[in-house]
């Protein structure tokens, strides 16, 4: 007698983003314990015919669920479609607020305080994601992480122009 198959194949995301991850696109590979075809789901619609690798684009910013599951040539599907969550998140660089002195500004105090609230919507910066350079040179500081404010009190500089730089990153 012919053997009939009626074990459904099972499924395996192999690769893709997980947690929260800071990009719209997402590519997913996966594949089957026994040749088959596939179909995927994204945020609950409807299961589509798709191959591995499956890539998305231009998602919304925001929680989603990509699931996957295996066909194999008997037509037995598999009853548990892996699945992946995630969170999408835009990253947005950090933010230089109100420095001190102004840009641009002209100062008669040769010893300024200089200063700016420095701040990242996604995540709590420390110290030593901030770098303070006057004219060229890597400067100390202190940071209030509370209060997201960078403060230096400068040395006597000379007269002239002097360029302060701040850069953060998250």
């Amino acid at each position: 007698p012919p053997v009939v198959d009626t074990d459904p194949p099972e499924t395996v995301i192999s690769s893709g983003p997980a947690g929260t991850v800071f990009s719209n696109q997402a590519t997913f590979e996966f594949h089957a314990d026994e040749p088959s075809t596939f179909q995927c789901k994204l945020d609950g619609g409807a299961f589509e015919s798709c191959s591995s690798p499956k890539v998305y684009t231009s998602l919304t910013f925001g929680a989603h669920i990509f699931e996957v599951r295996a066909i194999d040539g008997a037509g037995n599907v598999d009853p548990s479609p892996d699945s992946r969550s995630w969170t999408a998140q835009q990253n947005t660089p950090p933010k230089i607020i109100s420095p001190k002195p102004a840009p641009g500004s002209a100062i008669r105090d040769r010893t300024p305080v200089i200063s700016a609230v420095v701040r990242d919507a996604e995540t709590e910066l420390i110290q030593s994601n901030i770098t303070l350079k006057v004219d060229g040179s890597v400067k100390s500081f202190a940071y209030d992480a509370v209060r997201d404010k960078l403060l230096r009190q400068s040395g006597t500089l000379a007269f002239g122009k002097h360029t302060v730089n701040i850069k953060a990153t998250d």
